[in-house]
């Protein structure tokens, strides 16, 4: 091990131990801010690439919109091998075992490799198909698959980021992702001016510009990414050999516990879709529709520290599980919970006080503004709780445990509030406010059964999942 390899290494020491050791609110701190940050500039980039879009007309706002629809395959199929690999990245590495944390890195290569191949395959040829079952008309159509072709042409670049990202995260390290976020969107905004537009010897690419413009983006950063694992503690990053070199047990574990990750993610989305369409259906109509756009934007902004703490959450658990510390783990879920209840109900508080005025920025029909301040204000009454539950849910993917959260998704998002919206929407007639009745109290419903299997410590008996990975890394001594 030379000067540089040591370096890295004592510096991951360093960090393994104040994650283990220092006070645990610290380590929420810690792990959290960077995570909050970083979505922050993700979400703000996303506006800035809408709006140049914008100045193409509505049917490139249109394309990129529907584009958009088809590329959340790649987010799902993406969710479901990082949590995989959080969880087994975080327990090997809570262990100490450098060797098991290299070769999970890089089954997880291999199988963002696997899902990119599959993915273009399918959806280059296909995306016409899965674009005009979404309705898109003979001026849209090309624009949008264009768009598509491009993007799953760089899936693997794609995926790997945030395959990057949730090794990063298993290793307790979330400001190297912001870093390299802050890179990514540099090189994006530069990049999809440049291409959209034009400049100097660069024509003007349109809605196909933004697409290669965000892959230039992935494409840089991810690579730089993979090298800097070498800072991290890696020593070295995974050979070519690890890379292409299947493990079976590793390759399993990472989608046993991912499958029900990416499956919980798409019954999300088919449940909003599926609201989406019944709340179109409203007296409210088009308003309704406006007014639920606008306040889930408000709501997406309003969940990052949540959503922060719950990455902090799923790091915390799985590697004070690694480290044989089930008591820790647990405690780590409790008051990562607390500091998302806590600071999302501040957040709630202002938002209920202000929902019109919120409202109001964005559009200025008086229609929208009063179903999106209904719609806003009664959300604000429960978030607390749905970011509880967003924080346990990630706990338990932390811990190796996916099947649970998936399940009670199902019972609350397709068994409960779909029926549930249909029958106080238009059975008791409360329309649009029916709907937003029922998604508030599956919202409570879903955090109260993840209390309740939390509280009960099963999760923390559950076999040790690095076991069943195995300790063997392929290649190395």
């Amino acid at each position: 091990m030379n000067s540089t390899q040591e370096k890295a290494f004592l510096k991951s020491e360093a960090r393994r131990d104040y994650i283990l050791n220092a006070g645990i609110l610290n380590v929420v701190w810690f792990l959290a801010w960077p995570v909050v940050t970083q979505m922050l500039v993700n979400n703000l980039v996303m506006a800035v690439d809408m709006k140049m879009v914008g100045y193409l007309g509505s049917e490139a706002v249109a394309a990129v919109g529907l584009a958009h629809q088809v590329v959340m395959l790649l987010g799902i199929s993406a969710m479901g091998i990082a949590t995989g690999t959080t969880a087994l990245v975080a327990r090997y590495y809570g262990q100490g075992d450098n060797q098991g944390t290299v070769a999970t890195a890089a089954q997880s290569l291999l199988l963002t490799l696997i899902f990119s191949l599959v993915i273009s395959g399918i959806g280059i040829p296909g995306n016409p198909f899965f674009l005009r079952l979404l309705g898109a008309d003979s001026q849209v159509l090309p624009l949008a698959s264009g768009y598509i072709s491009i993007f799953l042409a760089g899936s693997f670049f794609f995926i790997g980021k945030f395959i990057l990202w949730s090794i990063f995260q298993g290793l307790g390290d979330t400001k190297t992702p912001l870093k390299l976020d802050v890179l990514t969107n540099t090189i994006n905004i530069a990049g999809n001016y440049t291409f959209i537009f034009g400049l100097g010897p660069i024509p003007a690419f349109g809605v196909l510009g933004a697409a290669m413009g965000t892959l230039l983006a992935h494409t840089v950063t991810a690579t730089i990414a993979f090298f800097y694992l070498k800072e991290k503690g890696f020593v070295t990053p995974p050979s070519l050999r690890e890379m292409i070199q299947p493990e079976l047990a590793k390759l399993k574990t990472i989608l046993k516990i991912g499958i029900p990750a990416g499956l919980q993610a798409a019954i999300q989305t088919g449940a909003n879709t599926l609201i989406l369409g019944m709340v179109a259906r409203t007296a409210e109509g088009t308003h309704a529709i406006s007014g639920y756009s606008v306040g889930l934007l408000i709501f997406s902004f309003a969940i990052f520290p949540g959503a922060a703490v719950a990455t902090a959450a799923a790091s915390l658990v799985g590697i004070n599980l690694g480290n044989k510390n089930p008591q820790r783990a647990q405690e780590s879920g409790w008051k990562c919970s607390l500091v998302g209840f806590v600071t999302i109900l501040g957040l709630s508080i202002i938002i209920f006080i202000f929902a019109p005025t919120l409202i109001a920025f964005f559009v200025d029909d008086y229609r929208v503004i009063a179903v999106g301040a209904s719609l806003v204000r009664t959300l604000a009454v429960v978030e607390p709780f749905h970011a509880v539950g967003i924080i346990l849910s990630r706990a338990m993917h932390g811990a190796g445990e996916s099947r649970t959260p998936f399940i009670i998704t199902i019972m609350a998002w397709m068994v409960v509030r779909v029926p549930l919206a249909w029958f106080l929407a238009f059975y008791l007639d409360l329309q649009a406010q029916g709907i937003w009745y029922a998604i508030a109290i599956t919202q409570v419903l879903a955090a109260g059964l993840l209390l309740l299997v939390f509280s009960r410590g099963i999760i923390f008996r559950a076999k040790d999942i690095t076991r069943e990975a195995g300790y063997k890394a392929a290649g190395r001594e």
